[in-house]
């Protein structure tokens, strides 16, 4: 992916008409449960239930040219990360298998989804089988996705 494909992609987005600014997620009123607010962020409602539900995406309708379709289907990773912090690297080359690394972050924090070292949007973790998964909570603007992907 290159320049002009992110260009491409953010003026085909702003082009759209009718892409809505938020997504609201649940059917039943008397169980929603509202994620944190920040700027520029979707936010999502979800069921306090720990069932999982139908995956929820976004509805955009980009272009159906051959250069944004191609785009689109590209491997993007992600990554969630759990928490950080800066140790001496004394410390560092003394970690041993068992040794535990306490953070200053506590369990029930949001974890940050992100792309290409940007922060995309936060999330909880849940259970799926035996597997982790991430519920998104606030989820950047498609604009802010794209410039993410791209390194700005």
């Amino acid at each position: 992916m290159d320049q002009s494909d992110i260009e491409m992609l953010l003026q085909s987005e702003t082009a759209l008409k009718g892409t809505s600014e938020s997504a609201t997620i649940v059917d039943d009123p008397e169980s929603k449960k509202t994620s944190g607010k920040g700027k520029g962020l979707y936010q999502v409602v979800y069921n306090e239930a720990e069932t999982l539900q139908a995956a929820p995406s976004r509805q955009i309708d980009f272009p159906k040219t051959a250069e944004i379709q191609r785009i689109l289907r590209l491997q993007v990773p992600i990554i969630v990360r759990l928490a950080e912090k800066v140790m001496p690297m004394g410390e560092v080359v003394k970690l041993a298998p068992g040794a535990i690394i306490e953070f200053n972050k506590t369990v029930s924090e949001p974890l940050e989804l992100m792309i290409n070292n940007k922060c995309i949007g936060t999330g909880q973790t849940v259970k799926v089988g035996e597997k982790f998964g991430l519920r998104i909570t606030n989820l950047s603007t498609i604009s802010q996705v794209i410039k993410a992907m791209a390194g700005k």
